[in-house]
């Protein structure tokens, strides 16, 4: 499997990018930090980090005041204000110095700063749901204005999953004021049916009807509700519901505001009546591999290595598997020669492998270890013009039966047929002690170079394309950029957009996304940490253990990769697995 190496800032991360570097002391000390990182709700239950929690009137008003305003200062006394109204006691600043010192120990000592004449609060307004959904409307409405529908669609339900099931009312009407919490609400039913516009501008289907449904039955009095539902039901071919639909709206908005229908509703009506093309989506947004296919699997695989099944989905290494083909089509055999890390497996099982066996040839793979069958076992009853392929050859001699490993190398040496191996570079001067070895390397050698340009910008450029993914201009560039000088770029770069991929705007890869995923390097540290994070602490002791036992210092003192049993790397003595990493979205 293909591991890049890294390079990060805490937690486990931390810990192998300390041992890469040779530090000879480690500090396996589990990770403090000084203050907490803190999500606070207000649309809803007062939820501190998605956890319910009570407070006291007065403790309620003080935070969440502070919190809509996360960032800057709130003086005292706008603090005194939203407690007491007019009618102030001699005790308010004593009382809002006690709701501080009693926030401060939920939250954290650093979470609430003192400053002059008031109090900030030092989390991130994005840390904050009314902030955050009130960012999230502003780029919804920038998107759909430049004519982005997908991704706007998107970001608007982003907005509106803030609020919780219970979130008609605001912490008891505590966090904001009747005319702000009115305003926020009426936001919220906007943002609502511009979300299903935008919905319907892009595709159509019976989930779309139901939706709509529901929000005329959440507010019946708000005319654009009534347009949205018989553009939906008129976009699955429901005609005669629509027009029906139109004027069961005339009959509420009469009967109960005294209301005509507005100029566009009796419009949509005649749209409607004539089969208006207008009605329809948008075929610039909604491709043969659109918004469905776009929201399956992640197309790209992160740190996990390539197999033979991979083939199909294997970008950025085409010149490689050509060249490594052409070898092997010129001599008979294969050398693939490269430094830990590289990508050699990858490039020989997805690229090699796939391509012999998909043009129909023999190309079984023989696997070592102490766990695998012998060599002159596998390679019984094998056509004689199989293409035998030995992955991650240097095992052979970094084996510590060497009885053992000489049966293996005397079963290979007898195959006459042709053979394919990979060998970590600093292996290569040990094929010099055994003259079969020297003979192959001599004929068949192939060093894989790194990736260049090209190389990388298919490895971005393609998965995307497959899978109906858009990239937001810049973005190729500024990933090419971050991976020029980067040993081990492509599994790197993968896992960056993978994470990427979870952040993504609809169809679209966005440069915000990338950044907020931490780039190149710090997408790896971040997902290291997470996982670290989220071990009990017995599980993070022994994983401090393993990440040093994963690591090895090559004959030229480079860091390298280690193999450890499965025992070791995935449980305690008692066999119980630390952490399951096929559970991790990375």
């Amino acid at each position: 499997m293909c591991h890049a190496p890294v390079v990060a800032h805490a937690g486990i991360a931390e810990i192998a990018g300390r041992y890469q570097r040779g530090i000879g002391i480690i500090d396996m000390s589990p990770r403090r930090t000084e203050t907490p990182h803190v999500r606070i709700r207000l649309l809803g239950s007062l939820a501190i980090d998605d956890k319910a929690v009570q407070l006291a009137r007065r403790d309620r008003v003080v935070l969440s005041r502070l919190a809509i305003a996360a960032g800057r200062v709130v003086p005292r006394d706008t603090l005194i204000d939203a407690l007491w109204g007019g009618d102030v006691p001699l005790s308010a600043d004593k009382v809002v110095q006690g709701a501080i010192m009693r926030l401060r120990r939920l939250l954290g000592s650093a979470a609430i700063e003192t400053a002059p004449g008031g109090y900030r609060l030092t989390i991130a307004p994005s840390d904050v749901d009314v902030l955050q959904f009130k960012a999230l409307v502003t780029r919804s409405r920038e998107l759909a204005a430049v004519g982005g529908a997908d991704r706007a669609a998107h970001v608007a339900g982003q907005a509106l999953a803030l609020w919780s099931d219970d979130s008609d009312g605001l912490i008891d009407g505590d966090a904001l004021d009747a005319d702000e919490r009115l305003a926020l609400l009426d936001m919220r039913r906007t943002v609502e049916e511009e979300h299903l516009d935008l919905l319907l501008s892009l595709r159509g289907g019976g989930e779309l009807v139901e939706l709509a449904t529901e929000l005329v039955k959440t507010d019946p009095h708000r005319e654009q509700r009534w347009a949205l539902l018989a553009r939906a039901q008129y976009r699955v071919g429901r005609q005669a519901d629509a027009l029906r639909t139109i004027r069961q709206a005339q009959s509420r908005l009469r009967d109960d505001l005294g209301l005509e229908l507005s100029r566009p509703l009796v419009e949509l009506e005649r749209q409607i009546l004539r089969q208006d093309d207008a009605l329809d989506a948008d075929p610039s947004d909604t491709t043969e591999t659109g918004t469905d296919r776009a929201d399956d699997d992640c197309p790209y695989r992160g740190l996990l290595a390539f197999d033979v099944v991979d083939g199909d989905v294997f970008y950025g290494r085409e010149r490689a598997v050509a060249d490594a083909l052409t070898r092997l089509g010129q001599t008979g055999s294969l050398v693939l020669v490269g430094p830990s890390g590289s990508g050699k497996s990858s490039v020989l099982r997805a690229g090699v492998v796939a391509a012999l066996r998909a043009d129909g040839c023999s190309a079984p793979i023989i696997e070592l270890g102490s766990t695998t069958p012998r060599v002159a076992e596998q390679l019984k009853g094998l056509a004689a013009d199989a293409v035998v392929v030995v992955d991650q050859f240097e095992e052979l001699f970094t084996d510590s039966r060497s009885e053992v490993a000489e049966h293996e190398l005397e079963a290979l040496a007898a195959w006459r047929g042709s053979l394919a191996i990979t060998l970590r570079s600093d292996h290569l001067d040990q094929l010099n002690g055994v003259a079969w070895l020297a003979e192959l390397a001599e004929r068949s050698l192939l060093l894989l170079r790194p990736p260049d340009a090209d190389d990388l910008r298919s490895a971005i450029v393609g998965p995307a394309s497959a899978s109906g993914l858009r990239i937001e201009p810049g973005l190729v560039e500024l990933v090419l950029r971050d991976a020029a000088d980067e040993p081990g770029a492509l599994p790197l770069m993968s896992h960056a957009l993978r994470a990427t991929w979870l952040g993504r705007e609809g169809r679209t890869l966005t440069v915000d996304a990338y950044e907020r995923a931490g780039g190149l390097t710090g997408a790896i540290a971040a997902t290291a940490d997470d996982v670290y994070e989220h071990l009990g602490e017995a599980e993070r002791a022994h994983v401090r253990q393993l990440m040093v036992r994963l690591f090895d210092v090559s004959v030229d003192n480079r860091p390298t990769r280690a193999r450890v049993s499965i025992e070791t790397a995935l449980g305690f003595p008692g066999g119980r697995v630390v952490v399951d990493l096929s559970l991790i979205h990375i």
